[in-house]
């Protein structure tokens, strides 16, 4: 308190509970604090930002003076009115309103494709126009929710011969966990990929020590013959320690079962089943860090990749083609990235993907931080339209493939929340969001009076009238195992976990 008489800190939005309690021990002697921020664009609460830190700040220093920077100088009138109409949804906010004295520009394009591929040609093709109208490809921004969403427009641009490059992140096929699950499926199909045996044999860790897979190399240099064949021989001796020699016979035997199966299955049913047996899908469950989700993301959208494929070698020969097509970093590149990665960041053309219900606002996101959480995808909602300079677009698909299975989408309820005067293509606007779980008037109660109430997944059967706490209300129209197809009131029929449906009584 003594040294710091003056204390400024910038984004403070993004500063966490235990520094703001610093900061306040601090700034107690003198109260000169200045902060710099935008709750509009606190989007970082799985690092530990705490929005709440500069919404009360007003109140933690009575004598304060508020500034608003309202005058923007990159966006458009347009870009900026919606979203400001956008974020004003938000209920815990300070406020503000950003204006500009450059012309209202174009409106924002609100696109509905049928699905991932056609959403991914829709957006190159307007690259494409944009490129023959002199456009640098720099100017240009892809900005999705989540990593596995950038396969498709990859695989896209690769085909056309448009290059990109992923900002703050890895491509598709670089991915530490998309290389470990190709090395899998590698092995799967062949006795003398090395590479491959390397990368895998011990991830998840199967106890074979360096100095296992020493010996295991040894004797595959003296024989000339592959590691894999060089394992099968060293299993049959007194090489390896019992706990090593167990676990590569394990593993090997696993191989053998795949492989018998390999036949009989689908390309995707296969990788499914090595992800699945091998562990290393459990050991990315397993993982604590906050990549482990989005590694598992990426796993179930390369599954998906793979169903388009009669079998694994046809896979796994497009992939090499893929990986033949590096670009040079110093081309003209379109860039790529997430929501996350763009804050800060502004580009003259922004085209923003995949808002539907449960890709954004993202449904692990309200599941797990409810009301919180909505608001916080309001503010990535909000951030990405932002970024534009010139013009955005927002595409929505009215099906996506998920964990190998086709289903109906329903479109974000921000896009409803748009104003229908920045829009150049008017979206057809729910009346209310009544499609949509309010957490606000949701009560959850479990007495004998109750209308809805959780039943037990067997009394789910077609034709019975159920309730979803984000769609609405619906008939059954089919049961599929676990899921349930729902025709529900308010929208197309889609298919659910039988879990999340609730029984009208």
């Amino acid at each position: 308190q003594n040294k710091f008489k003056y204390i400024l800190v910038d984004e403070y939005q993004d500063t966490n509970f235990c520094q703001y309690n610093w900061l306040n021990m601090l700034a107690k002697k003198y109260n000169n604090i200045c902060v710099v921020g935008d709750d509009d664009q606190s989007i970082y609460s799985w690092r530990g930002a705490e929005v709440g830190n500069i919404l009360r700040f007003e109140n933690d220093y009575k004598n304060s003076l508020t500034i608003k920077l309202e005058k923007n100088y990159r966006s458009t009138g347009n870009i900026l009115e919606a979203s400001n109409f956008l974020i004003s949804n938000n209920k815990k906010r300070m406020g503000k309103n950003l204006w500009t004295d450059s012309g209202k520009g174009d409106k924002i394009d609100v696109i509905n494709t049928d699905n991932s591929e056609e959403e991914a040609i829709a957006i190159s093709d307007r690259i494409e126009i944009l490129k023959k109208n002199k456009e640098q490809l720099s100017d240009i921004a892809i900005l999705v929710r989540a990593t596995f969403q950038t396969r498709f427009f990859e695989e896209r641009f690769i085909k056309i011969g448009l290059p990109y490059k992923i900002i703050g992140g890895t491509k598709f096929y670089e991915r530490s966990e998309i290389k470990d699950a190709i090395a899998y499926f590698r092995i799967l199909v062949s006795d003398f990929d090395d590479l491959a045996f390397e990368r895998i044999i011990n991830i998840p860790r199967r106890g074979l020590g360096d100095q296992s897979l020493r010996k295991i190399e040894i004797l595959a240099r003296e024989k000339k013959i592959s590691l894999l064949n060089s394992s099968r021989i060293i299993v049959q001796d007194d090489t390896l320690n019992s706990k090593a020699k167990i676990n590569l016979s394990r593993f090997l035997n696993l191989l053998d079962v795949w492989r018998k199966k390999y036949k009989n299955l689908s390309a995707s049913e296969i990788s499914e089943l090595v992800l699945e047996e091998s562990g290393y899908t459990e050991y990315w469950q397993n993982d604590k860090s906050i990549e482990s989700s989005g590694r598992l993301e990426n796993l179930k959208e390369l599954v998906n990749a793979i169903s388009d494929f009669d079998n694994l070698k046809g896979f796994l020969e497009h992939i090499q083609l893929v990986m033949d097509n590096n670009y040079n970093n110093n081309l003209d590149s379109i860039n790529l990235l997430t929501l996350h990665a763009a804050k800060g960041l502004e580009f003259k053309y922004v085209f923003l993907p995949g808002w539907e219900e449960e890709i954004f606002p993202n449904r692990r996101s309200l599941e797990e931080k409810f009301s919180e959480g909505l608001e916080e995808e309001r503010r990535l909602a909000y951030v990405g339209i932002t970024r534009a300079k010139k013009r955005a677009w927002i595409l929505y698909a009215n099906n996506r493939v998920i964990h190998g299975q086709w289903f109906y989408s329903m479109p974000s309820r921000f896009i409803n929340e748009l104003p229908e005067k920045n829009i150049s293509k008017p979206f057809e606007k729910k009346e209310n969001n009544s499609n949509f779980l309010d957490f606000d008037s949701i009560n959850f109660k479990d007495n004998e009076n109750d209308k809805i109430t959780i039943m037990d997944n067997e009394l789910i059967v077609k034709g019975s009238k159920v309730f979803h706490q984000k769609f609405g209300y619906g008939i059954v129209y089919d049961i599929d195992g676990e899921n349930a197809e729902v025709k529900f009131d308010k929208t197309n029929i889609k298919k659910v976990k039988k879990e999340y449906l609730f029984v009208d009584k």
